[in-house]
């Protein structure tokens, strides 16, 4: 049987940089890029969900008469790419297994950084897109709506979300616990490396808004202090700068140490014992390590960081059996919705077929009968209609009651192929199906 549902895609484990850049669309350009897809009653759905680190088309046919589209050719199509080009970095699902995909994506477990948040909002942006262009229908507008609630339900029933994974993250989260208004905290960068710069901008991100910038250089901690909305210092104002800093963000590849433990306990009396958080990213260390010990003083090198982000990424990873054990449950409850809608369009269509061929039958007898009153005729039509109703009356009952049902996709198929309704004639019966209760037996 045809799949109801098509995914295909690449991200950071199939395809490199250079191919994944190709295919990514910003939320600005995803509306536009669904566009041109046409939005016809008998034009497929189409989803597209793009990130940095992934690019991933859904499609779906809009009624029983279409075949869902291969969805390669719907990913190349907007960067007029070639399909075949794709092959190599490319994975595909159907059904099950594609909305299974797409609920692990929203859940942050396929994500390289496990337990992202942002994927998120990045799905609800896609579905959102795809709204606006018209390509969004009852089938991926559930399929969405199922991924973000299936995604929130990870994120509040485990812990996969908990605990940062860089570097960076662990170096906020630590001045957090220790400054309870960010806002107000001074940072002092020393050195101009990138580890400095991603911990400061994070810091940033978080309401510090007092940054100073010592370098051996005095141009380029100038210029990295005007990115920050910060202000350069001087190498040998040190001593005066270390007593104002809050946080002490150091990087600088000298070969010895440059902040040592006197100068931090001169500075801290001149705070009055004021906590000061130092972060040495620096290899060989900036700050002596018995700095450290001095009262009120943080101090975490590299090495303690990353201690922290591989503990936490343990802790995510040991959440993941429950997170995919969700995920299943949500996916197996989409299929059975899914397969209520075959059964819906199969009801509909054994219903059609029965009463053309009863119509058929009757009118042929009818013409064999030239006087009947038409109290006789009536008699007749009623005494047909009643036949068709108790033969396969009670089938329908049963496929109805049981939609939702583990076994009642097997008996469609059967019924369907007795009947040999994937024969008849699908325009027939479009019109009931469009006007039909999407719910009516789910």
């Amino acid at each position: 049987m045809a799949p109801k549902l098509a995914m295909a895609g690449v991200n950071y484990k199939t395809a490199p940089v250079s191919v994944r850049e190709r295919l990514a669309l910003s939320n600005g350009m995803l509306e536009s890029a669904l566009s041109a897809f046409p939005s016809s009653p008998d034009a497929p759905e189409v989803l597209i969900v793009s990130t940095c680190n992934r690019t991933e088309v859904y499609a779906a046919p809009r009624s029983d008469c279409s075949a869902v589209p291969e969805p390669v050719q719907l990913l190349a199509r907007p960067r007029d790419l070639r399909a075949e080009d794709l092959q190599p970095y490319l994975y595909q699902a159907d059904d099950e297994a594609a909305v299974r995909h797409l609920f692990a994506v929203a859940a942050g477990v396929d994500s390289m950084i496990l337990g992202e948040h942002e994927v998120l909002g990045q799905v609800r942006n896609a579905a959102e897109a795809a709204r606006k262009a018209g390509t969004l229908g009852k089938v991926l507008d559930r399929l969405c709506n199922q991924a973000i609630a299936t995604g929130r339900r990870v994120r509040t029933e485990t812990g996969i979300g908990q605990g940062a994974l860089s570097v960076a993250s662990v170096a906020v989260e630590l001045a957090e616990s220790i400054f309870a208004d960010l806002t107000r905290a001074k940072v002092l960068i020393l050195g101009a490396g990138e580890n400095s710069e991603l911990v400061a901008a994070r810091l940033v991100d978080c309401g510090v808004n007092s940054v100073l910038v010592g370098n051996r250089t005095f141009e380029r901690a100038a210029q990295l202090a005007e990115r920050f909305g910060g202000r350069a210092v001087h190498f040998d104002a040190l001593d005066d700068e270390l007593c104002h800093a809050d946080i002490v963000i150091a990087s600088t590849g000298a070969p010895h140490h440059v902040i040592s433990c006197g100068q931090v306990q001169l500075a801290m009396r001149r705070r009055r014992q004021r906590p000061i958080f130092c972060i040495d990213l620096a290899v060989p260390r900036d700050i002596d390590p018995l700095v450290g010990s001095l009262e009120n003083v943080f101090l975490y090198d590299i090495d303690d960081l990353e201690q922290v982000v591989a503990a936490n990424t343990r802790e995510r990873e040991s959440e993941l059996p429950q997170a995919r054990r969700i995920i299943e449950e949500e996916a197996a409850s989409f299929a059975r919705w899914m397969h209520s809608l075959d059964t819906l369009s199969t009801v509909l269509a054994l219903r059609e077929k029965a009463e053309r061929a009863r119509d058929e039958e009757v009118r042929r007898a009818l013409g064999r009968m030239r006087s009947l009153t038409r109290g006789e005729e009536k008699a007749i039509h009623d005494l047909s209609k009643a036949l068709v109703s108790r033969l396969i009356g009670e089938a329908i009952e049963q496929l109805q009651s049981r939609a939702c049902d583990e076994g009642t996709h097997g008996r469609v198929q059967a019924l369907r192929e007795l009947f040999a309704l994937d024969e008849f004639d699908c325009d027939a019966t479009r019109g009931q199906r469009e006007e039909a209760d999407d719910d009516s037996v789910a």
